[in-house]
């Protein structure tokens, strides 16, 4: 069986960005992983816009190691080091091959490869697949979706909410075909 997993950042700015939080959500929303990273940036590195828009939303505890040795949800600040541990084992404890999706490859599945750099999963793809409309009414449904779900009380630039509300985007976006892309 193939897991996917949704992939979203919130990063520093566009021209030397620095990773502020990572998340990862299964498809169908039971699992996640969240991590604010204390270790990566300072305020200097920000852009105006991730100072007003994403800094604001940062809402993780300080980290603790999930109860009872469990990884299906982990929501925590945590350093860059502690991140690529912890990102490892809440992939392995999934124990099925992952495929990553993602909307903005180019940044977030570059990152993702940063923080696991060295200890990537045996069972994690080396490839990200971006999100991206086959036809003009699949993408007016993705779109349409986005903007409902975050007028719905998911934070827009918040990584979790924005990789949850990528899931139901996507779903919406290809409720007509039943197409496979692994």
């Amino acid at each position: 069986m193939t897991i996917k997993i949704f992939l979203d950042c919130e990063f520093t700015n566009f021209d030397q960005p620095k990773l502020i939080s990572i998340a990862l959500v299964t498809e169908d929303v039971k699992q996640s992983f969240y991590a604010e990273l204390t270790d990566t940036y300072t305020l200097a590195d920000c852009s105006e816009f991730v100072i007003e828009n994403v800094l604001p939303l940062l809402d993780a505890q300080e980290f603790s190691l999930p109860e009872n040795g469990g990884y299906s949800n982990v929501h925590s600040k945590m350093t860059f080091s502690q991140c690529s541990e912890y990102m490892k084992r809440w992939l392995d404890y999934l124990d099925e091959k992952v495929v990553i999706f993602n909307d903005a490859a180019h940044y977030d599945f570059t990152f993702l490869t940063e923080v696991l750099y060295g200890n990537w999963p045996e069972q994690l793809r080396k490839k990200c697949h971006q999100i991206s409309a086959r036809t003009i009414e699949s993408q007016e449904r993705y779109e349409k979706t986005t903007n409902e779900e975050f007028k719905n009380g998911f934070r827009q630039h918040h990584a979790l909410d924005d990789a949850k509300v990528m899931i139901r985007a996507y779903k919406a976006m290809n409720r007509r075909h039943n197409a496979k892309f692994y």
